[in-house]
């Protein structure tokens, strides 16, 4: 009968060679294609995913909470019926209120894009111009920041004032503005 101290030692071996046969397995002809990657299902995360709340206050970007939301819906491969559940449980506080009534009102089935509309239409901006263009033309460059960081929060200013316009600033007023927030 093998002593224990043998059977740790062929376990531990019988483990290394596991560990390098599928090593090997992986580094081999055998190793997964980015062909096979794309069609194999996706694992979910493990944490529970928490979006942040929105409440429908002026000072809030409805914008940049939308684009967070589908970018954790794209992220967990959820569906457009479980994102918006998810989105409609992030409503807090006056978004929420409005929500229930818009919800109660609808004869038709709610559908992301509805959605959208319904919260752009409450809490957006209602001149989407008069809003983001003085902003954008406000943002300056702090005293420590990096031309990086500054030249970040004016194109998200700037997505942000294209997004709600649907149009393009032409490239000289973009670069003018820049120039004079450095």
């Amino acid at each position: 009968m093998p002593s224990k101290r043998n059977m740790r030692s062929a376990s531990a071996s019988a483990s290394t060679r596991s560990d390098d046969q599928s090593e090997e397995h992986l580094s081999g002809s055998h190793a997964v294609t980015q062909h096979d990657r794309d069609h194999l299902p996706r694992q979910r995360s493990l944490l529970p995913v928490q979006l942040d709340k929105f409440w429908g206050d002026e000072a809030e970007d409805l914008e940049g909470w939308l684009f967070q939301v589908e970018s954790v819906a794209q992220l967990e491969d959820w569906s457009f019926t479980v994102c918006l559940r998810h989105a409609c449980v992030a409503l807090a506080g006056r978004a929420r209120s409005e929500y229930r009534a818009f919800a109660a009102a609808l004869e038709d089935v709610l559908t992301w894009g509805r959605f959208q509309d319904f919260l752009r239409s409450q809490f957006g901006p209602k001149n989407p111009a008069l809003h983001w263009n003085p902003m954008l033309m406000a943002i300056k460059q702090g005293a420590h920041e990096t031309v990086t960081a500054y030249s970040s929060r004016f194109r998200r200013t700037l997505l942000q004032l294209q997004q709600a316009q649907g149009t393009v600033l032409p490239d000289l007023t973009l670069v003018t503005w820049f120039q004079e927030g450095l």
